[in-house]
């Protein structure tokens, strides 16, 4: 998790320029998932940072896969970094499935309404890792359409945005992100090869050394 917060301290000045949020986040604070060797939270510091979590997190990965030139350090040991806007602990449960999704979607599409998009059709993702009870895609559909409010619909027929619900251990975390695909199911290796590609150039341009 070191690299992950690496990552996001040494971003977070340019995120904020890029979106110029009132109280952008300055790094973020790593926590351990009891009996998970290879998973952890990071949550983003200060607590009461305005920072877009879900968009931050498409941010990191378009930038990453850029080939642009940043001075970052490399987050070699992280597999993916899946954005959380927000996150229910103690139990993997329908009941904390609800009360997520009912303190997140409400707001995304009341956002969206400010902005015009007064339709939005959402894909939900489930994913789980060793959790202590079991979800199912079918029921995550059902609930994130009973929540959905009018106008915003659960379909998979060309999705804006995907609702992503990951069940870790007792947590159930929760994000909707725009355009899924484009994020390389933010999967850092994945969105690196443009980085690696570009620095592996870089250093072949390199004048060879002489001999003594």
């Amino acid at each position: 998790m070191e690299d992950a917060v690496a990552l996001l301290k040494a971003a977070a000045t340019e995120y904020a320029k890029h979106t110029g949020d009132s109280k952008p986040y300055e790094t973020g604070v790593a926590s351990a998932i009891p009996g998970m060797e290879n998973i952890g939270f990071v949550a983003l510091s200060p607590e009461d940072a305005t920072t877009d979590v879900a968009r931050l997190g498409r941010w990191l990965m378009l930038k990453l896969a850029s080939g642009q030139e940043v001075n970052w350090p490399r987050p070699t040991h992280v597999s993916r970094m899946l954005p959380m806007e927000g996150v229910t602990s103690g139990t993997v449960s329908e009941a904390g499935l609800v009360n997520l999704a009912t303190s997140i979607l409400p707001n995304h599409c009341a956002n969206l309404s400010q902005t015009g998009m007064k339709t939005a059709k959402y894909e939900t993702l489930y994913e789980e890792f060793d959790a202590e009870d079991h979800l199912t895609p079918s029921l995550v559909n059902r609930v994130m359409g009973e929540i959905l409010p009018e106008g915003y619909e659960a379909n998979w027929s060309k999705p804006d945005y995907s609702i992503l619900v990951v069940a870790v251990a007792g947590d159930v975390g929760m994000s909707v992100v725009e355009k899924y695909d484009d994020c390389f199911n933010f999967a850092v290796h994945k969105a690196m090869p443009k980085l690696e590609s570009k620095a592996a150039e870089a250093e072949a341009e390199l004048p060879a050394s002489q001999p003594a």
